[in-house]
């Protein structure tokens, strides 16, 4: 068996792709097949032809369904591949619809009938399928799924085939990992991921954060949940609005799943029933600067009807009006006397105690996420076809954390707020009761197409977007979509909050939403002057919302310990008997920095008693084979000897002499031809 690294190699982060040769079977295939995104020469490198005969390639066994790991599926299909994509049913359904949303940003690289040529070959369906069991793939090959935590349906896979000798040979690509542990599942939505069973003879390891290390905060559910719950009650009892870009695949349901917990809470995560009539930094602002403005005179006259009748005489002579700072302001205000028999202090008492209900309204604008929320709550629910009893995916904190009594409740409120999107597709909102809040999915009507070349001020007026107490919108990285509009008429509002939730390039607007509010948390200037992308502009000084980054909470690769976790915990130690394996490591999938610091992280890690024996580390390279049987590297044919001055005379020679016997040849054809008129 031989392997090549084709994608995530060398310095790169995107575009996973592993090139295997069983030449015993005559077999060749692939683990991944992804698009490049955001890197240097990234589109040239994908509309470059393969490496490789797609029409060589017997199958794709694919770790999940994110397009730098499938997106150039559709251009294999394109280019003659006619055999099957291994994976597990959630993949398959995230992938065709990551992939359909895709085709306006392929650039040509595949068309609505590549994807609709991939032919799914759905393993967690059939009847052999375990999770880290064995099952067939093809002759003498063999391939186990074990969870990795990183999206529903994501999966690390480990090949075993059949060597000349009878023996087994076995790797492990981890595909991308998660964070969620069986201990510690502090993520929203997954069960942990599972480690590698036993000692392979290798494994190949992403490092996305091969070099760093979370702060613990980051990696607690309690943590997250109090941080989270705080903000959307400061924004609620002060009337702003939360903004939330997130990607429609995995980001935009843990979120939800997060809020959800939050207004279903009976403890201090939970949310008040009721809300001051006025927002408390207005109450607060009031008492600061020792006035109020004329229109809360409305909002007292309304408490003091709740208040007794000697309350509200010993108030109708407690006030006096006081004169503005600025004299062109005609505004009325209005303060208390030193001789008045209330005092500010029973200014907040009383406007704290007039309410009404705290009524939120959660809303989702993504056409793409309203087709994927079915497959949430349908694969969140699926059993394990050798455990009935267990589900295959679902946190097994999901049921404590809703305040649910029992997994079929669990099953219940996963179909409510992950509708099917079969019937939602014609309906312009999908209205979900939770507690006395509103979740609603909404699909504004299609809009009429515009000149996208030229950007869009602010300025520019324009009818806001449909948006709730909280909105989420695609996409994750701000580069286009419902979020630009959205952002449009959030940013420049004092009364708006834009809540960051993953990670963001810095070559999008997302990325300069990101740097700038870093930059207003440190007080250091960003490095540029306005927000901007083709769409969208927006000089800095008129963003006047807050920027607050909860990406660390919700990040999707593990962290450098999480790696190393899944490198060396091993679930069956060699017996008394037995000779101890060791186990070849490949790190891709991260840049040359996390490599190495990852690299450096196993090579001087100290190995504990019942942990996987590492016998050396090596970087993944694109440029040559690697024989997993022979472990050795295959190096290239050398090129041919360029030729020398010497060389090129001898031929020279040769082919002067060659040319004479031509003439001496048609000399006498020709004295041939005479005789014989």
């Amino acid at each position: 068996m031989k392997i090549r690294f084709i994608g995530a190699a060398d310095n790169h982060v995107t575009g996973s792709c592993t090139h295997f040769s069983f030449e015993r079977k005559n077999v060749q295939f692939l683990v991944d097949c992804g698009l490049y995104q955001g890197e240097a020469h990234a589109s040239l490198k994908n509309e470059s032809p393969f490496p490789f005969n797609p029409a060589d390639i017997k199958f794709v066994l694919l770790t999940h369904a994110h397009i730098d790991h499938c997106g150039l599926i559709p251009k294999l299909y394109r280019d003659g591949f006619i055999g099957s994509v291994f994976c597990t049913t959630a993949t398959a359904e995230f992938a065709k619809l990551s992939l359909m949303d895709g085709l306006n940003f392929a650039g040509g690289l595949y068309s609505e009938s590549d994807v609709k040529k991939i032919k799914f070959n759905c393993v967690d369906q059939r009847a052999d399928f375990g999770l880290s069991r064995f099952i067939p793939i093809d002759d003498d090959l063999f391939a186990a799924f074990t969870r990795s935590a990183h999206i529903l349906g994501a999966v690390s896979i480990k090949l075993s085939w059949r060597r000349d000798d009878e023996s087994r040979g076995s790797i492990v690509m981890s595909g991308d990992l998660g964070n969620n542990t069986k201990e510690n599942p502090y993520q929203p939505l997954l069960a942990g991921r599972q480690e590698p069973f036993g000692t392979p003879d290798y494994m190949v390891v992403e490092s996305t954060y091969g070099n760093r290390n979370r702060d613990t905060d980051y990696s607690n559910y309690d943590h997250r949940l109090s941080a989270l719950s705080s903000l959307v009650k400061e924004a609620a009892l002060n009337r702003k609005k939360i903004l939330i870009p997130a990607f429609s695949l995995q980001r935009t349901q843990e979120i939800l799943f997060d809020l959800i917990c939050i207004f279903r809470s009976s403890n201090s995560i939970g949310l008040p029933s009721e809300k001051q009539i006025l927002p408390l930094r207005v109450i607060e602002e009031c008492i600061t600067q020792g006035w109020w403005p004329e229109h809360v005179n409305a909002r007292i006259e309304q408490a003091l009807n709740l208040a007794s009748e000697e309350e509200q005489k010993i108030w109708k002579s407690a006030a006096i009006e006081c004169s503005p700072n600025n004299v062109e302001e005609d505004s009325l205000r209005f303060t208390f006397p030193t001789d008045a028999k209330v005092s500010f202090d029973d200014f907040r008492r009383l406007l704290m105690g007039y309410t009404n209900p705290l009524k939120l309204k959660l809303l989702v604008d993504s056409p793409l996420t309203l087709k994927m929320t079915g497959i949430f709550s349908a694969e969140l629910n699926r059993r394990q076809k050798k455990n009935p009893d267990e589900t295959l995916y679902r946190n097994r904190k999901m049921a404590e954390r809703l305040e649910a009594t029992s997994e079929d409740e669990v099953d219940d409120i996963l179909k409510t707020i992950f509708p099917q999107s079969i019937g939602l597709e014609n309906a312009v909102t999908e209205n979900i009761s939770v507690g006395n809040h509103k979740l609603i999915y909404y699909k504004a009507p299609p809009s009429k197409p515009r000149d996208t070349k030229k950007p869009v001020s602010v300025a520019a007026k324009k009818v806001a977007p449909q948006s709730g107490d909280i909105t989420i919108s695609g996409s994750g990285m701000c580069a286009g979509g419902r979020i630009v509009e959205h952002l449009r008429h959030f940013l420049s509002s004092e009364k708006s909050i834009i809540l960051i939730t993953g990670y963001m390039d810095p070559g999008t607007l997302g990325g300069q939403l990101a740097e700038l509010g870093q930059c207003l948390e440190t007080g250091t200037p960003p490095s540029f002057t306005e927000l901007r992308n083709e769409q969208f502009s927006i000089p800095l000084k008129d963003v006047k919302a807050t920027i607050i980054n909860f990406g660390s909470y919700y990040s999707g690769h593990t962290d450098q310990a999480g790696l190393l976790e899944f490198i060396f915990t091993n679930n069956k130690a060699a017996g008394p008997d037995e000779t101890e394996k060791s186990t070849t490591v490949f790190i891709n999938h991260g840049h040359r920095e996390a490599r190495l610091g990852l690299q450096q992280a196993i090579e001087g890690h100290v190995r504990l008693d019942g942990q996987r024996l590492i016998k050396e580390v090596q970087l993944a390279c694109s440029d040559k084979w690697y024989d997993l049987d022979a472990h050795a590297w295959i190096e290239p044919e050398p090129p041919e000897e360029a030729m020398s001055s010497k060389m090129l005379n001898d031929l020279l020679q040769e082919q002067k002499k060659t040319n004479d016997l031509l003439e001496k040849l048609l000399h006498v054809m020709e004295q041939f031809s005479s005789t014989a008129r």
